[in-house]
């Protein structure tokens, strides 16, 4: 007997991303257009919808499950990165808008992403692994942004989609020409400012906090956005209670102003603002055998809402 063998590689793989005009409905995202550079896809291509059939028979035994529909869970990360000309939107627009996120663009000097509550955009993705393409409608999810020196700023995406039966697709081509090289995160190329005190800072991690749920109900099924809580974490060289007084600022509920900007020429800074911050919490701990603190961070709305951060391309 002869097996064919099915030599599928997880290297081979095509990720096309397109915001949709109506929920759900299919914008046919296309290689040339909507090709998005990735990194480690992550996938729960059936998340299986169920009840189990609690039945009494006589005797022991499962009766089984009734399966009413699945859903998707699909994520990867993206380097962070601008476009090179100010004003001007990064290819990773259309993912950041499907988080629920407002884009602004001031021509020819920054393109603004704030979080939003109402009128939130969702999109289809073609996740095509070597001839396998799966498409996700429907995806709506949440983003967090990954620093540390001597590496690669990182955007990481995290949400859901509405479940398809997969097919055999031929595996486009992908137009990446609009995905630039980031910026390494470094002393001379990142600066950042906690309540205004500027530490050395070994890690920073900024969660969006989206808060995503499926439904499926009778006369329909979606994806929806329900709540969210911003938050960020980092790492920071323990300054002297002279140089900054962060307990205090943990115990009173302090709030303050955080900025991060990563890049120093136009059309390539990336900033994070978040103008009333709260540390929420404070440790200490080790690094190289350097003294750090660790701090949390709850970035809160104010009045209007809305506005309890943003990130801007410069």
């Amino acid at each position: 007997m002869v097996l064919a063998i099915l030599d599928s590689s997880v290297k081979k793989q095509v990720l096309m991303s397109k915001i949709e005009t109506t929920y759900g409905v299919d914008p046919a995202p296309v290689g040339a257009t909507d090709s998005v550079l990735a990194s480690n896809i992550r996938i729960t291509p059936m998340e299986i919808n169920s009840s189990d059939r609690s039945v009494v028979r006589g005797f022991f035994g499962s009766a089984g499950k009734i399966v009413s529909g699945a859903h998707v869970k699909f994520g990867f990360d993206i380097e962070a990165f601008t476009s090179g000309v100010a004003g001007t939107p990064a290819a990773y627009g259309p993912l950041m808008k499907a988080c629920a996120q407002s884009e602004n663009v001031l021509a020819g000097v920054s393109v603004t992403y704030a979080g939003v509550s109402a009128a939130e955009q969702a999109m289809t993705h073609y996740f095509n692994r070597d001839g396998k393409l799966r498409k996700i409608s429907g995806w709506r999810g949440s983003v967090k942004l990954k620093m540390s020196p001597k590496s690669t700023p990182m955007w990481s995406f995290d949400g859901i989609g509405l479940y398809t039966l997969a097919t055999d697709t031929v595996m486009p081509a992908a137009t990446l020409t609009a995905w630039k090289t980031p910026l390494p995160v470094s002393a001379g190329i990142t600066t950042a400012s906690l309540h205004g005190y500027s530490g050395i800072i070994t890690e920073f991690n900024f969660d969006q906090g989206n808060n995503v749920v499926y439904r499926d109900g009778i006369n329909g099924e979606g994806v929806y956005f329900v709540g969210r809580k911003t938050t960020a974490s980092l790492t920071m060289e323990e300054p002297t209670m002279a140089q900054k007084d962060f307990e205090s600022i943990v115990k009173n509920g302090t709030l303050g102003v955080f900025t991060l900007t990563h890049g120093t020429v136009a059309g390539s800074k990336l900033r994070v603002n978040g103008a009333s911050v709260q540390v929420t919490s404070y440790a200490e701990t080790a690094v190289d055998d350097i003294a750090m603190i660790q701090l949390g961070l709850e970035f809160l709305s104010g009045a209007a809402g809305n506005d309890e951060y943003s990130h801007v391309q410069l």
